[in-house]
């Protein structure tokens, strides 16, 4: 009786010691057959929707010199939009969150930034979901520019704030480094403008118009000097194009709220020009070859004369 069992079924000799039937082995083949046609599916489709990600991309960047803008930008938000489908059917979350924040960017260019804010949240909702620590610094700091648009200041702020907080804890310096120029740039609008809001804010606080104005330029500076710290602290990385670029930008954005202040702040604001300055021109050198270098290189040599002229009225000599 015991012979007939061990021909019957075969004792796995695994550390679990079960037994199992010729029926179940054979579904477990069957099953890694499934498995290996799966992960092959799986291959394609990645395959392909990188491919799709880089069409859209291209799109992208053939709509900014000019011409046919709206017509690329829509084409391009096609192609992010079957991205997002194809990530979320191979259930590829970083592709996902790609996918959904770049297709968000094409409708705040396309004038749309309600709906960009939806897919926004969307996307820092799905970042904290799965513990995506620096995509949710992303995703905030892009839901604060649609914000912006939208006119919701306060929140805008705050999620720049947040943005770059988790930025920093997470060891992306860059884009702490935006999230506290971006903040600073809602700061100096509020600052700027007589606004209902700004109106509101001043008298709820006790300050009058002008005194709200001088809290927020005075926050407004310290956080581009926060974020002018960080780049400093990271000039090694100034082998970085991009790098160098977003130096140039704190630089302009500090020195243009020095400016703001009186002659008395224009020895500093000059020489943060000067400093951009040399950043755009460094840029402008290395700028070679291909229609998009030869795109860059024009809006960098733009972007010196700029620079040189406000060297120029703001220096106090």
């Amino acid at each position: 009786m015991a012979g007939h069992e061990a021909d019957a079924d075969e004792v796995d000799n695994g550390l679990n010691g079960h037994v199992r039937s010729p029926a179940l082995r054979e579904a477990e083949r069957e099953l890694a057959a499934v498995k290996m046609r799966v992960d092959g599916l799986s291959a394609v489709g990645r395959v392909e929707l990188d491919a799709m990600m880089r069409a859209g991309h291209e799109k992208l960047a053939r709509g900014r010199p000019g011409g046919s803008y709206e017509q690329a930008t829509r084409g391009a938000l096609e192609c992010f939009a079957a991205c997002y489908v194809m990530a979320r059917t191979l259930e590829l979350p970083r592709a996902e969150l790609d996918a959904l924040s770049t297709a968000a960017l094409c409708y705040r260019q396309l004038g749309r930034p309600e709906v960009a804010i939806v897919m926004l949240r969307a996307c820092v909702e799905l970042s904290a979901r799965h513990d995506d620590v620096q995509g949710e610094a992303h995703a905030l700091g892009n839901a604060a520019l649609a914000l912006r648009s939208l006119g919701q200041l306060d929140e805008a702020i705050a999620m720049q704030r947040e943005s770059a907080r988790l930025a920093m804890s997470c060891g992306d310096w860059q884009c702490a480094v935006r999230a506290h120029v971006n903040a600073a740039n809602v700061l100096l609008l509020r600052a700027a403008e007589a606004a209902d809001r700004a109106a509101g804010a001043a008298s709820s606080s006790g300050l009058s118009n002008d005194e709200h104005r001088a809290v927020a330029r005075r926050d407004a500076e310290a956080l581009l000097r926060a974020a002018l710290a960080l780049v400093d602290e990271h000039a090694r990385a100034r082998d970085d194009g991009g790098t160098t670029e977003l130096e140039a930008n704190v630089c302009a954005r500090l020195a243009a709220a020095l400016e703001i202040e009186g002659r008395e702040r224009s020895g500093e604001a000059t020489e943060l020009y000067r400093r951009a300055l040399g950043c755009i021109e460094l840029l402008a050198g290395i700028d070679v070859g291909g229609d998009e270098q030869d795109a860059r290189a024009a809006h960098h040599r733009q972007q010196c004369e700029v620079l040189r002229r406000k060297v120029h009225q703001v220096s106090p000599s």
